[in-house]
């Protein structure tokens, strides 16, 4: 099962990855990963790669060319669920 990742796409690191809080993923991952990332704010979805683990936050390459607007909606944001706060 691919695991989703909720998103800002405006949190981006000097190189270049996207931090996410690990309650923003909607399951256990390792680094290598592939993941679907939703930016809910924006309504946009598309593929990433975990590129590292540290401290509660991972880190994200997103593939920027697999971004589409209007997929995210409706969309679950696992920070919501009780059983990851």
């Amino acid at each position: 099962m691919t695991v989703t990742a909720v998103i800002d796409l405006n949190s981006i690191s000097d190189d270049g990855t996207t931090r996410v809080r690990e309650p923003n993923l909607s399951g256990a991952v390792a680094v290598g990963d592939d993941v679907i990332i939703r930016e809910l704010e924006d309504d946009i979805t598309g593929h990433g790669v975990i590129a590292r683990l540290a401290d509660g936050y991972v880190r994200i390459t997103v593939d920027r060319d697999s971004l589409r607007t209007g997929a995210a909606q409706g969309a679950h944001d696992p920070s919501s669920d009780s059983a990851t706060q």
